[in-house]
């Protein structure tokens, strides 16, 4: 079932849908070495080290966009060319961070997985 959001900059729809396992799965080992990496924790992470995590590491934002292909925006799928306008890159983090979340969370949900401080 797709996750609809209205992007908060240009009010446009964004259509979201979980990727496959193996992609999904890819995207989960890359995102958390890239954090180990930047020296964060995992329950450290805010949307602004969320964003350094991305842009410094080009596999990661690669393999995003893998997770993007299941995904539409305004009606039209997500590809880099989806952000030449300058207009659509006001919501380019947003919807990358929408993109981890759907696609990383899930992962985590099970109570014996919780962090233990």
């Amino acid at each position: 079932m797709p996750k609809i959001i209205k992007t908060n900059n240009g009010a446009i729809e964004v259509s979201l849908q979980d990727s496959d396992f193996a992609t999904s799965n890819k995207l989960r080992a890359i995102f958390t070495k890239s954090v180990k990496k930047q020296g964060y924790k995992l329950e450290e992470l805010g949307n602004v080290e969320t964003i350094e995590v991305l842009d410094c590491n080009e596999e990661l934002q690669e393999i995003l966009f893998k997770c993007l292909e299941r995904c539409t925006y305004d009606g039209v799928r997500i590809t880099k060319e989806t952000f030449e306008p300058i207009s659509a890159r006001q919501d380019y983090y947003e919807i990358m961070l929408a993109c981890l979340g759907i696609n990383y969370d899930p992962f985590f949900k099970a109570p014996a997985l919780s962090s233990k401080d």
